[in-house]
């Protein structure tokens, strides 16, 4: 009871940070907290008995030594703590809301990363499971161009894994295709006629564990392995 536990790691700034805190007993209850160099705290969240903890996103402002603060709150048990940088995790592979379909789509613009030359990077590491499609948003200005790369994460290669992008009104714009060997599915330099949220479905024969990268005013450089640049 009244247990708290300090785990500290270096970062630099111009970072995102999440942190997922998940419970291994259902009977314990936790406080999450992120706390920046200066003794500030950054993100907080307070979870019911065995209810996953998720940080989102915080913004890393300067160099130096972050510090993920585990405080109980009730209860007892082992808990697991996950550290993501300049990601988003998906909200439903840790106990959040579902995203499996366009509605329900949730929201990568918070990941959000810049890039130089005005361009910026997206990115989610989720959790495909077997029978459903997941979904993420993200704007576009009018004539800004977009870039998506998805991989299978436990078996990169194996082609498992597919993307397509839509609009909001649900129409099939673009159908990735079979990338180099550094990713499964790309879509390279779509251009938005009008601004609006976009949205990004993945589909997969099985389960699995996968990334998506969206890059805004900048396309990826694909490779095979065997190919050095």
């Amino acid at each position: 009871d009244g247990d708290v536990d300090d785990y500290t790691m270096a970062l630099d700034a111009g970072q995102k940070a999440t942190v997922s805190i998940a419970p291994q007993s259902a009977s314990l209850s936790l406080r999450a907290e992120l706390i920046a160099p200066d003794g500030s705290t950054l993100g907080t969240a307070d979870g019911a008995a065995g209810e996953t903890l998720l940080l989102q996103n915080l913004a890393v402002i300067d160099d130096g030594t972050y510090t993920v603060r585990v405080t109980q709150l009730g209860g007892s048990g082992n808990y697991q703590v996950q550290l993501f940088l300049n990601a988003s995790v998906e909200n439903e592979a840790y106990g959040g809301t579902a995203d499996d379909t366009l509605a329900t789509a949730q929201d990568l613009d918070p990941s959000t990363k810049p890039l130089r030359a005005g361009a910026d990077r997206l990115a989610v590491l989720g959790t495909l499971v077997a029978g459903n499609s997941d979904w993420y948003g993200f704007t576009l200005a009018a004539g800004q161009s977009a870039s998506l790369a998805v991989t299978r994460t436990d078996l990169p290669g194996t082609r498992g894994i597919a993307v397509e992008l839509y609009d909001a009104s649900g129409a099939l714009l673009a159908t990735g295709i079979p990338a180099a060997g550094n990713v499964d599915q790309s879509i390279s330099g779509f251009t938005a006629t009008a601004a609006g949220t976009y949205y990004a479905k993945i589909t997969g024969g099985s389960a699995m564990p996968y990334s998506l990268v969206v890059t805004r005013s900048a396309d990826f450089s694909l490779e095979s392995k065997e190919q050095k640049q």
